[in-house]
């Protein structure tokens, strides 16, 4: 008979921690991705949208800031996650 492997709470958080760090860099990627296009927009190489605000670059400014800060938060979350699926469970 075949010994089954069994799946411990370690295996498990680790699994949950990949997981959740490639849902945070997925996350991460879209919000440069919009960032992108909207400055090709804004240049007119790729117009998305027919939208025009008062001042278009001082809004993709913001959009870039917050795409800064976004990423920032995500990577912090990224490694927090990271070093919570490493850390054994007292048991």
């Amino acid at each position: 008979m075949a010994e089954e492997k069994k799946i411990s709470r370690i295996d498990i958080k680790d699994a949950i921690a990949v997981a959740m760090a490639a849902a945070f860099g997925f996350v991460i990627a879209l919000i440069w991705k919009e960032f992108i296009m909207a400055g090709l927009d804004l240049a007119n190489i790729y117009p998305v949208s027919e939208t025009s605000t008062a001042d278009p670059w001082v809004g993709w400014a913001i959009f870039g800031i917050v795409a800064i800060v976004i990423t920032v938060v995500m990577v912090i979350l990224i490694l927090m996650i990271t070093k919570w699926g490493k850390k054994p469970e007292a048991e």
